[in-house]
């Protein structure tokens, strides 16, 4: 008897961990937005006025928060580092969203801006330089109906040039 009690109960706390684990770790697994950048203007010359623009695929059934809602105590809203010191360039003013939809979140109690299929983020800079060096990464968070995750996203452009953008989570 205190064989097969033992036994059971082990089964039990065995069964509970294997369950507690694998909710964790499902929820751990949530994609990454798949993101692409392009720097938008007719030339690169200095004092030309440029975009730097984000291109987000989010993945079926996630959203990601826009740049620009206030919400206290809510979710993060995206934004955009720059992280290089070559300085070949002034940004102006902050990064901002294109596209997105205004819900009320009731999780939050706030209204939010996010976006749920395509993300479009830009930034507004002036050159000063012909081959300008942008590097920095992109600050976000993805949500379901169940969790957010912060994610972040590190690019490198030189010229008009494409180096590097990756998820770094």
């Amino acid at each position: 008897m205190y064989t097969l009690m033992e036994n059971t109960g082990h089964k039990l706390l065995n069964s509970f961990f294997f369950l507690l684990i694998s909710g964790l770790s499902f929820g751990q697994k949530m994609k990454p937005t798949e993101w692409s950048c392009v720097l938008k203007g007719e030339t690169l010359n200095i004092g030309d006025t440029l975009i730097l623009e984000f291109r987000g695929n989010i993945p079926e059934h996630q959203s990601v928060y826009a740049t620009n809602f206030e919400c206290d105590l809510g979710p993060f809203p995206t934004k955009i580092a720059f992280l290089d010191s070559s300085r070949s360039y002034n940004a102006i003013g902050n990064a901002y969203s294109k596209g997105e939809i205004a819900e009320y979140d009731s999780i939050f109690g706030c209204e939010v801006r996010k976006f749920k299929k395509t993300a479009v983020i830009g930034q507004k800079m002036v050159l000063r330089s012909s081959e300008p060096t942008l590097k920095g990464r992109i600050e976000y968070q993805t949500c379901t109906d169940e969790m957010c995750l912060q994610f972040y996203v590190e690019f490198e452009m030189v010229g008009n040039k494409l180096i590097r953008i990756q998820n770094v989570n």
